[in-house]
């Protein structure tokens, strides 16, 4: 689950990046199944063949070696997060050096990460996951969505000792569009499918 773009709700898949594929499916009349897996296990299903595509996600190297991107369906923003009492700067050479940081597992962010030199301390499968290890000190600064991490912030804002708006500082990294990841074979299969998707 990646709310607010996919999730379940009242035992549903949901979300506004699942609504805009199922609507564009159901004007194809293009018949479909979605499935939800980790976020990493989706993209390697896909890659081996087992399915067709996935979805939310933005355009990265490696998924271009195997797969196609859609046209937008969704807007995401990356913004880094650390516990206002905190007088870091994720941005600056001492704290690549000597700072750690964390993203989910299997995201864009976590390339983006790794491909500028920083220091992984945690790979997240969750939201939930990445706040907790930011929250006790697993790792001094993440690298979150920012839809994602304010709804789960909004959902958890009541809990005990968990973060709220105003007990981390965030700053904004990047602002990206997501889409679909189709793969080449599917598309080599089907060639009219992606200009009739877009």
């Amino acid at each position: 689950e990646m709310p607010p773009y996919q999730l379940v709700l009242n035992g549903k898949l949901d979300g506004i990046a699942v609504k805009v594929v199922q609507c564009v499916l159901a004007k194809l009349r293009q018949p479909y199944m979605i499935a939800e897996f980790p976020w990493r296990r989706a993209q390697m299903l896909v890659e081996a063949g087992v399915y067709d595509g996935f979805f939310a996600a933005s355009r990265t190297s490696q998924r271009d070696r195997f797969a196609v991107l859609s046209e937008p369906i969704a807007d995401q923003s990356w913004r880094w997060y650390w516990p206002s009492a905190s007088k870091l700067d994720p941005e600056s050479e001492q704290f690549k050096a000597n700072g750690t940081v964390g993203a989910l597992a299997g995201s864009s962010m976590l390339n983006w990460l790794v491909d500028n030199n920083y220091r992984i301390s945690t790979h997240a499968t969750s939201s939930e996951q990445l706040f907790a290890q930011l929250l006790y000190g697993r790792t001094d600064a993440i690298l979150s969505n920012e839809a994602m991490a304010r709804t789960w912030l909004r959902k958890n804002a009541v809990r005990p000792g968990m973060f709220n708006e105003q007990t981390f500082t965030k700053v904004p990294v990047a602002n990206l569009r997501l889409g679909v990841y189709f793969s080449r074979e599917y598309l080599t299969r089907n060639p009219n499918f992606l200009p009739q998707f877009n």
